[in-house]
């Protein structure tokens, strides 16, 4: 009988130690999965966090640039904010949340939803849902629910200097620059009518000039916005800033092989493709363009080559601007070339501006100082 209860005992005891076995390792298992949600948790805020500041900063960027009465800081912002990850997947427009407003220095305080001309900064909200069409957290019913949310916001304050000019469809790109009583070269020699001349009388067409120093400067970027107007090369209904993307031209030549049109230039600035009645600039040095060869041309003959977030063009190079926004309303921007000290903006056209109708009211920015503040 002793012998017999020894074994119980022992039994009892082993049983025992397996119970507290499977206790601890339940214990130590919740330990390790709640420690995988909280890294889960604190990775995402991280990744939310970083997504916010670029996203306020290129945001920012764009607060200033306005199309239809609309900012383009929401489109910046959102542009960013997608390229990032968060919690393993990219995010998308329903989170990032985006506010234009002022800061003050100050106080430290931001106030949203005033007016764009008197916003100097904007605000930038990521948010996330765990659970919401992903993986849902293990632990967090304990905590009331399983699709716990985080949020992480970035506000960013912007400098820029800006300035409205007028772009008339009377002018002639290749007119830059020279001086009054120039007249472009005939690249339609069987055209006798085709001419136009430089000066800025009703019956001239020069390009519009742009000499402040705080917007073209070297090495800097302008962006253009805020583009109103239309324009009109053949009497017909009149274009928008993107021109009639179906009709495509060279300056001289409306055909459809462009090899050997491109490479003709005209008073020594390049030549171009675009479509007719886009708006389109270029950038000199304060010389007469005439005294140095042209460039290569630029061209644009696809939806995809006008589709560009920077460009950088050479000097005598004309380039596309349109109504200085991507498809998805993200703010392009134009680097300034080296010895620019001048930008000429004008319309697109294949020969004789003088009969043009229209043009486009234009607003350059160049950002001084861009910094996150809170």
């Amino acid at each position: 009988m002793r012998y017999t209860e020894v074994r119980v005992a022992g039994l009892r005891r082993r049983g025992g130690v397996l119970v507290y076995a499977t206790v601890l390792m339940t214990v130590l298992m919740g330990i390790g999965v709640f420690a995988v949600d909280y890294g889960r948790v604190e990775l995402a805020k991280t990744e939310a966090q970083a997504a916010a500041d670029a996203a306020a900063r290129y945001g920012a960027a764009g607060l200033k640039n306005t199309l239809l009465g609309q900012s383009a800081a929401s489109s910046n912002a959102l542009a960013i904010a997608m390229l990032n990850q968060l919690d393993g997947q990219s995010i998308s427009s329903s989170q990032c949340v985006t506010e234009t407003g002022y800061w003050d220095a100050q106080s430290k305080t931001f106030t949203a939803n005033v007016a764009i001309s008197s916003s100097n900064a904007v605000r930038v909200t990521i948010s996330h849902t765990f659970g919401n069409g992903r993986l849902p957290l293990t632990f967090a019913p304990i905590f009331g629910s399983r699709n716990t949310q985080i949020s992480k916001s970035a506000i960013a304050m912007v400098d820029v200097t800006s300035e409205t000019f007028y772009a008339p469809a009377k002018g002639n790109l290749w007119l830059a620059g020279m001086p009054d009583g120039t007249v472009t070269k005939n690249l339609q020699p069987s055209n006798n009518w085709v001419w136009d001349t430089a000066g800025s009388a009703a019956n001239r067409q020069s390009p519009q000039v742009v000499t402040n120093s705080a917007l073209v400067t070297p090495g800097s970027s302008i962006s253009f916005d805020g583009v109103q107007g239309s324009a009109t090369y053949d009497g017909g209904n009149p274009l928008g800033a993107d021109g009639n993307s179906g009709f495509l031209v060279c300056h001289g030549s409306t055909a459809t092989n462009y090899t050997s049109a491109l490479t003709k230039s005209d008073n020594g600035i390049a030549n171009i493709r675009a479509p007719i009645g886009s708006l389109i600039a270029v950038f000199l040095d304060g010389n007469a363009p005439n005294t140095t060869s042209a460039p290569a041309a630029l061209d644009f003959d696809s939806a995809a080559s006008r589709d560009f977030q920077t460009l950088a063009p050479l000097l005598k190079q004309p380039f596309f601007v349109g109504n200085g926004r991507r498809d998805n309303g993200e703010v392009q921007q134009f680097v300034v070339p080296a010895g620019a000290t001048r930008m000429f903006i004008g319309m697109m056209d294949a020969w004789q501006w003088n009969d043009n109708v229209g043009g486009f009211d234009v607003g350059g920015h160049v950002i001084h100082s861009l910094s996150t503040v809170k």
